[in-house]
């Protein structure tokens, strides 16, 4: 069985696209996510392409992302982080957007992280999208 460099062991989104609050913990090293068209599979994955360098996989600005309820006002703040299983021990990795700031902070271990290839550093991570 190879080694596990790299696994998402607990994802959080908070106010992020179609969620209020989401919680998933991962113990199989392999995910399967299910269901119907409009139910959020994919805003799972762009929450944990943006804890990677860059836009994410769909390249979204910040004001994309948070939750917006039909009829409501947009809120501002949003957030997405996990915990990832790593050769060199647990990381926490968060990304978001607090209704003080227009742009999106990036958090490695509670640290603030002041650029793409410092986060690239930590977070080895490639996405493929077509």
């Amino acid at each position: 069985m190879p080694t596990v460099r790299l696994a998402v062991e607990r994802l959080t989104v908070t106010d992020f696209r179609c969620y209020a609050q989401a919680r998933l913990d991962v113990t199989a090293s392999a995910v399967v996510l299910s269901g119907p068209n409009g139910a959020g599979k994919t805003n799972l994955l762009e929450a944990v392409s943006l804890l990677a360098p860059g836009r994410g996989l769909r390249g979204a600005r910040p004001d994309d992302l948070p939750r917006c309820l039909p009829g409501a006002s947009p809120v501002a703040a949003w957030a997405v982080t996990a915990q990832f299983h790593t050769p060199d021990g647990p990381l926490r990795v968060g990304t978001g957007r607090s209704n003080e700031s227009e742009r999106r902070q990036v958090r490695v271990d509670g640290r603030a992280v002041r650029s793409h290839a410092e986060l690239a550093g930590r977070m080895p991570m490639v996405w493929l999208t077509p």
